[in-house]
């Protein structure tokens, strides 16, 4: 799997929508930046015997492909009581942007976080590292998934520089640790956008700015030069005009993905014992007096046509 991700800065992003992704097959990168999510590691580390004696910035950047059949086509909407006809442009500046949408009807969101697809396809633990690596050895260059960084980080902090899994006793229960956040992560996303405002033209909303910036995003691709990203854009277009009846007064309009689509979201590790003190083993002893800090990653979901 191709990682050229490994380019993209760890500093805060310019804008939520770009283009600039790494990728060849992929349109565009949306950064959904409401979604900024923590989980506590609950794993102790046991050192081997033989060495008893460690959407802001992110400390690294990850890719996860997902196998995508429209799970996340019914989060962002647009309503819009234009209607003229669904064109680049067309949208009046008073459209309202939001997330998920009506709790009953037609119009029903559907959280893509509390689904049997995230609990299935979302393992962030997973994610292939591209920048950022706790241990950037050659060896590693292609093969570091999340929750290997992860461990290696551990180590490193506890050890001060040692960044490998292999000086812990329990290294595979400390990798099931990092796997066993997939779950809360989950939770947790699906907390924070289902505590998101639905619907506004408020600019400080986040939720439904964020969805403004996507649709505002998608509008731009439609203006570039012949090529994929137009084509994107075109799609984007034929989405909304798919949505259309005739004589509609009021429209609700679903924001729909497809293959070679990218999210981003901004998961943080939190340490076991508290960001800044030392680890502890599973006999509840400290180890050595190095800080053991949280770790951010920046995973970026590729979404891939379903294998049939």
């Amino acid at each position: 799997m191709s990682i050229t991700l490994a380019t993209a800065p760890l500093t805060a992003s310019v804008k939520a929508f770009s283009t600039a992704y790494a990728e060849s097959d992929c349109s565009f990168a949306f950064e959904f930046v409401p979604m900024d999510v923590e989980s506590t590691y609950q794993a102790n580390a046991d050192f081997n015997e033989s060495l008893l004696g460690g959407f802001a910035a992110v400390d690294a950047t990850g890719v996860l492909e997902v196998p995508y059949n429209g799970e996340l086509d019914k989060v962002f909407f647009i309503k819009s009581d234009d209607d003229d006809g669904i064109r680049a442009g067309s949208i009046n500046p008073d459209a309202i942007y939001g997330i998920l949408g009506e709790s009953s009807g037609v119009n029903a969101g559907v959280d893509p976080f509390a689904s049997t697809w995230a609990a299935e396809k979302l393992k962030y633990s997973m994610a292939m590292i591209g920048s950022g690596k706790a241990n950037t050895a050659p060896v590693y260059a292609e093969n570091t998934k999340l929750k290997d960084d992860y461990v290696r980080k551990l180590a490193k902090d506890i050890t001060g520089g040692y960044a490998l899994s292999d000086i812990f006793a329990n290294e595979v229960d400390l990798l099931s640790g990092v796997s066993a956040m997939d779950v809360p992560l989950n939770a947790a996303l699906s907390s924070k956008i289902n505590s998101a405002t639905v619907n506004s033209s408020v600019k400080t909303d986040a939720g439904p700015q964020a969805c403004k910036g996507l649709v505002d995003g998608l509008l731009s691709l439609t203006t570039v030069p012949a090529g994929p990203r137009r084509e994107r854009g075109e799609q984007f277009l034929a989405d909304l005009a798919a949505q259309s009846a005739p004589g509609m007064a009021v429209g609700h309009f679903w924001v729909k993905f497809h293959p070679g689509d990218v999210i981003a979201l901004r998961l943080t590790y939190k340490a076991k014992d508290g960001a800044g003190n030392p680890a502890k083993d599973t006999e509840d002893k400290a180890i050595g007096e190095n800080a053991v800090h949280d770790r951010t990653y920046k995973v970026f979901l590729k979404l891939k046509a379903p294998v049939v």
